[in-house]
């Protein structure tokens, strides 16, 4: 019990020594935004306090751990029978609490992983991380058949009324693998309860297994393993074609074009090589795409998957780009004559829905406001309207030379190289988004300056991956369907210009007998 107690008081001044520099560290970088402060009673903030300690809390409510405390079912019924799961998790929680008591140093690991009260809570830093990696990188053989593991997740716990659901903050917990994420909601259920002496809703989950992670990798789906080897073929063919290009090929006039599909080389220099737009009619002269994004939050977390992701609400730009690209076919080569007030009109109208659709939520995010439902209603439906409206009138005027300044850097051929790269760019930004999202180890503290670093940081290899996908995928596959309608159109002409013979020669044989008849 001594030593116990010794170890628990030194991690709990390291944890305060740790929060005293989270703290320092905080006030050196932290960004200069305004104060925006969060609501809640000074006796909740008191109570949930003591979180900071939750690690040292939990372990010791939980010295003399039982099987009524990992389950609801157990604790009500006594005749409940536990289940293999339940024996297990409670056999290592055992064995670790009994570790701690020895200061073992992969147990210390396993609490010191923990998260804790974040600091800066009425500030409206509401997340702890914890220590993910030293949690997975706990590996304990108790057996040559069984070792305890270390899983990571997420706790939630509300510091406010119910209604006042961004009051929730999240911390990371570590407990043993064989744990599942309902042992820990329920155990992590009473202890808040005992710590911020409030009854916690059966209905509000704490422990999420989606939220959870362990060092044990699941075997790979089948689509995943197909993707994987469609992905290692292609990989293969741009390689071996790319080594034929540079090896082999002295006169590209004789390189095969089916090999020269695949080709790295070739389909570089196709990627930067500027063409004169005005030479091609079928170009438009500031024809380079950018796609832009606009990111609306919703009030539930269910509503983003329906309202944010789902296909059909994305109809709208997509339509009305279709239908003004048909428009533009439809009366290309026709020139149109507007005079300055219809000018200065469209560009002001086309502008005002651009920033309408940026700005229009600036007021509601920067205090913290929830924004009414029917007004975000209407904000979801009108600008994803508005903002391809916008862009279609900018299309419209360069291509009459009414641009001006839009035209001139718009037309500029530097971005004909990027224009190739961002249909990919726009399929796979999402990738990198989730990558740096998934590998982040520590809080991070915004401020411009960071959020330029990170957006320049994204971007930059946005363009890297769209690069490898367009030589992989998209360039190849565009040479093939052209070899292939090219072929296609081939046969067509030949089919064409042997059936214009065979009518020539039976015409040739109906004039024969009148000749002969003269």
């Amino acid at each position: 019990m001594g030593t116990r107690r010794l170890v628990i008081q030194l991690l709990l001044l390291c944890s305060l020594a740790l929060g005293s520099v989270s703290a320092i560290t905080s006030a050196c970088f932290s960004v200069s935004l305004e104060h925006q402060p969060i609501p809640m009673a000074p006796v909740n903030y008191v109570a949930a306090s003591r979180l900071r300690r939750l690690a040292i809390e939990f372990f010791d409510c939980y010295k003399n751990i039982t099987l009524a405390d990992l389950s609801m079912e157990m604790n009500q019924d006594n005749r409940a029978l536990p289940s293999a799961q339940d024996l297990e998790c409670l056999a290592d929680l055992t064995l670790l609490t009994q570790n701690l008591g020895s200061a073992k140093i992969w147990a210390l690991r396993m609490i010191d992983s923990w998260g804790s009260l974040p600091s800066g809570v009425l500030y409206g830093n509401l997340r702890d991380l914890g220590n993910y990696d030293e949690c997975l990188n706990v590996d304990h053989v108790v057996s040559t058949s069984h070792s305890v593991r270390g899983k990571y997740c997420f706790a939630k716990v509300s510091l406010a009324s119910s209604t006042l659901s961004l009051l929730s903050i999240k911390t990371a917990v570590c407990f043993p693998a064989s744990c599942s994420a309902a042992h820990m909601d329920t155990m992590l259920r009473r202890l808040f309860e005992k710590l911020l002496n409030v009854e916690i809703s059966t209905d509000h989950q704490l422990v999420d297994e989606n939220t959870c992670r362990s060092a044990e990798k699941k075997p790979y789906a089948g689509l995943t393993i197909f993707t994987i080897v469609v992905l290692s073929v292609l990989c293969a063919l741009m390689v071996l074609s790319t080594f034929y290009d540079y090896l082999f090929i002295e006169d590209q006039k004789q390189f095969s074009p089916l090999v020269k599909a695949f080709s790295a080389r070739a389909n570089s220099r196709v990627l930067f090589r500027i063409v004169d737009t005005k030479s091609n009619p079928n170009i438009i002269d500031c024809g380079w795409y950018t796609d832009f994004f606009f990111f609306s939050f919703s009030h539930t977390s269910d509503a983003m998957p329906r309202i944010y992701f789902s296909t059909h609400t994305r109809a709208s730009p997509y339509l009305v780009g279709i239908l003004f690209g048909y428009f533009l076919h439809a009366n290309r080569g026709v020139a149109v004559k507007l005079n300055r007030t219809v000018v200065f009109l469209g560009w002001l109208i086309s502008l005002a829905l651009l920033f309408t659709c940026i700005f229009s939520l600036y007021g509601y995010h920067n205090n913290n406001k929830a924004l009414p439902i029917v007004n975000d209603a209407f904000n979801l439906t009108l600008t994803r309207i508005a903002w391809p409206l916008g862009l279609c009138w900018v299309v419209f005027a360069c291509m009459h030379g009414y641009g001006g300044l839009a035209n001139s850097f718009l037309a500029s051929p530097l971005w004909q190289p990027l224009s190739k790269l961002s249909y990919s760019a726009y399929i796979f930004h999402m990738f990198i988004e989730s990558l740096n999202g998934g590998i982040t180890r520590t809080n991070t503290f915004f401020s411009d300056y960071q959020v330029m670093l990170r957006f320049w940081g994204d971007f930059g290899f946005t363009l890297l991956l769209a690069f490898f996908v367009y030589i992989l995928i998209e360039a190849p596959f565009g040479n093939l369907e052209s070899l292939l309608l090219s072929t296609h159109r081939t046969k067509k002409n030949l089919d064409l210009d042997a059936q214009q013979k065979t009518v020539e020669a039976i015409e040739d044989q109906r004039l024969i007998p009148h000749l002969l008849l003269l």
